[in-house]
């Protein structure tokens, strides 16, 4: 979603930034619930990205 968002926008973002900002969008927006699930399966579950 990050990098979408990067490309369509025509941002310019280097794609470590586009890591840190999705880094930090799924910190702070995925329920505690589904860390559990991802942590768990060990699927590293990325929403925004």
């Amino acid at each position: 979603m990050v990098e979408q968002c990067n490309t369509e926008l025509n941002l310019g973002l280097f794609p470590q930034e586009v890591d840190a900002v999705a880094a930090v969008l799924n910190r702070d927006h995925i329920s505690s619930s589904e860390l559990t699930v991802a942590g768990t399966v060990g699927l590293g579950k990325q929403v925004f990205r």
